[in-house]
């Protein structure tokens, strides 16, 4: 079941990334969507500050498992730096369980935990690199952390830091994400 929710979450990360880029500009303008300044997702990368706020998505959805074992819980939290439509970079941060998520710290890992991590930092355009951590480097150079320190029905924050790797996670070339702080509201 572990990989059929690998498989999932790998397509809907992408799905929602590249769906959050073409989102209806009004649900989340200006810095950091709503009010200005209440929702943000800003971290460093190689000890380079940035600011993904200019439009900010939380989402979830519970799956329904076809063969009667529990249902898939899917989170997801994503910033982008721009509210160009045509511009696909975002910066997004998944977690899928088939238990119930609540506040607390989610790291990577290669297996063996009953939910599943995945970063993924896009570039610009289709043929930009994407680097991304999800359990595939065993042991990473530095495992990908979220610590979830708020988790409502309309809003979720929290902290994360670790490798993010070449070529959507499978690569050498690594980068290294600090700092990184969020809170997003739920559409």
């Amino acid at each position: 079941m572990l990989n059929k929710i690998k498989s999932l979450l790998a397509f809907s990360v992408v799905l929602v990334l590249f769906n959050s880029c073409a989102k209806e500009l009004s649900l989340e303008q200006g810095t950091g969507g709503g009010p200005k300044g209440t929702y943000y997702f800003r971290f460093k990368l190689d000890g380079v500050q940035y600011d993904y706020s200019a439009l900010t998505l939380g989402f979830r959805e519970t799956f329904a498992a076809p063969d009667g074992s529990p249902p898939v819980v899917y989170y997801t939290f994503t910033g982008k730096p721009t509210e160009d439509a045509n511009d696909l970079t975002s910066f997004g941060i998944s977690l899928t369980s088939e238990n119930i998520i609540t506040t607390g710290n989610y790291a990577e890992t290669a297996g063996g935990t009953d939910y599943i991590l995945v970063a993924m930092l896009t570039g610009p355009d289709f043929s930009s690199p994407i680097y991304a951590a999800m359990g595939l480097h065993n042991p990473p150079a530095s495992a990908f952390v979220l610590k979830l320190t708020t988790l409502t029905d309309t809003e979720a924050g929290g902290t994360f830091s670790g490798s993010l790797y070449s070529d959507n996670g499978l690569g050498n070339d690594v980068k290294m994400v600090t700092d990184g702080e969020f809170y997003v509201k739920f559409y």
